[in-house]
């Protein structure tokens, strides 16, 4: 009867959140339930506790009636479309409605369970706040705050946030077929008048439930190739919104960058680097890029920290056209004992020819997302792939020199600049060579200080 169905609903409730359990479970326990109502409450509670989500909608939610699946969908909310496997995504939360505070605990729980992984794994902390926490750009009723794993889910206020999930699912899965792909692109739109047309939150939540049903992974090229060429260009919170929902189901994340961010016009690029943080989506091996820092943000202040080493490593002029606070700046010796706290930070990193330290950038993927023991053996490719990229760029340079009438030459490729380190740069060598050796009685005191 009505009670005794309202009585297993309330075990349910009772036992949920320290469970867990497999949609064959799941379908057991339904089994027992009769009226749709309590069907529809059990489904919801179990279903925050599965395993194996993506198996549950062939094996129970298909199953259910429209009417039963539409309750479902009221109930749920947003947790709904959240995947535990990947919950990247911005989330904006009514904390005083019960929920969107569900949902909140729900990202909360998520963000300790990853922590937890990784600092058991020994992996790096590629967080912003520091403290292995998923959450960046938290702000409660607008004010930043400092996000971290013990704090407590307010009862009311505006909840907003960025979730990046350091859970690499992509590189274990094989990339989605020719069939699932097209059966997904066709949920993007692939005009302006398309884009304008569309309610986002409708087709992104349809995108969602896609991916996990399926379990989707993705290359890069893929995405670039059959996803992104896909959307106008001027559709700029669609070209977020995707790259970071695909993000956490990339394969080759050490593509990402070249692939995928690069070749985004300056708002979205901006956006999405803000969103997932630099050392989620950096690739050391292709250093050469340009970057504007915040250093008064952690992890964007690793990230200097990075660069300041390898323009001591690395002989030449490392940093070109930089700015501190918006005034050209030379990289001073001093940088190489602590860089600032605060302070904004732009500038071009150049490697000469035969002048990249491959022990030194292999050593910074360890402070990345990057997994050079993903066991896909990716890291020599890309070595060799990175030394393509760079003489394609010499070269480009000599054709566009060429054809201002300056004179240039590209260095030959077993050129080896490490040792002599002798050309830094015609403006500003002296500068370049006070750095280097800053850098080396840096690393000598450390050496002469550190035990036998």
């Amino acid at each position: 009867d009505s009670e005794s169905e309202q009585k297993k609903v309330a075990i349910l409730r009772a036992i949920g959140p320290d469970s867990s359990l497999y949609v064959r479970q799941m379908q057991a326990i339904l089994y027992n339930f009769h009226e749709r109502a309590a069907r529809v409450r059990a489904f919801c509670i179990m279903y925050q506790q599965l395993l194996d989500r993506n198996l549950v909608f062939s094996a129970v939610y298909d199953q259910m009636s429209s009417e039963e699946q539409n309750s479902i969908k009221v109930f749920l909310g947003q947790m709904f479309s959240i995947d535990p496997e990947n919950p990247t995504g911005h989330y904006r939360l009514d904390l005083g409605e019960g929920k969107a505070r569900t949902t909140a605990l729900k990202l909360h729980e998520l963000s300790n369970n990853e922590k937890f992984e990784r600092m058991s794994a020994k992996k790096a902390d590629t967080s912003q706040y520091g403290g292995f926490e998923q959450w960046r750009n938290v702000t409660l009723n607008g004010e930043p705050i400092a996000y971290h794993s013990k704090w407590r889910i307010p009862t009311e206020g505006i909840l907003e946030f960025d979730y990046v999930t350091t859970r690499r699912i992509g590189a274990k899965l094989a990339p989605i077929g020719k069939e699932g792909l097209d059966q997904l692109i066709i949920l993007f739109p692939s005009s302006p008048s398309e884009v304008d047309r569309a309610d986002t939150f409708e087709c992104f939540s349809k995108i969602k439930m896609y991916l996990i049903r399926y379990r989707c992974a993705f290359t890069c090229q893929q995405v670039k190739e059959h996803i992104l060429s896909r959307l106008p260009e001027s559709a700029f919170l669609w070209r977020t919104e995707t790259i970071c929902l695909l993000f956490g189901r990339i394969i080759d994340l050490e593509n990402f960058y070249l692939d995928i961010v690069e070749k985004q016009e300056a708002m979205t690029k901006q956006a999405v680097l803000s969103r997932l943080g630099w050392l989620n989506i950096w690739n050391p091996l292709y250093a050469d890029i340009y970057y504007e820092l915040d250093l008064a943000i952690r992890d964007e202040r690793l990230m200097a920290i990075a660069l300041v080493k390898l323009a001591i490593r690395e002989p030449g002029e490392n940093w070109i056209d930089e700015t501190y606070n918006g005034q050209g700046f030379e990289l001073p010796a001093t940088w190489t004992q602590e860089v600032p706290f605060k302070g904004k930070l732009t500038l071009e990193y150049f490697t000469e020819e035969g002048a990249m330290s491959i022990a030194l950038r292999k050593e910074l993927i360890g402070t990345t997302l990057l997994d050079i023991e993903d066991g896909r053996g990716w890291f020599d490719d890309w070595v060799d792939k990175a030394k393509a990229i760079r003489r394609a760029k010499l070269a480009a340079d000599q054709r566009e020199l060429v054809t201002a009438g300056t004179d240039f030459v590209v260095p030959d490729e077993g050129e080896d600049k490490k040792e002599s380190g002798s050309e830094k740069g015609s403006e500003r060598g002296g500068d370049m060579d006070r750095l280097h050796e800053a850098g080396e009685e840096s690393s000598s005191s450390r050496r002469s200080m550190s035990p036998a």
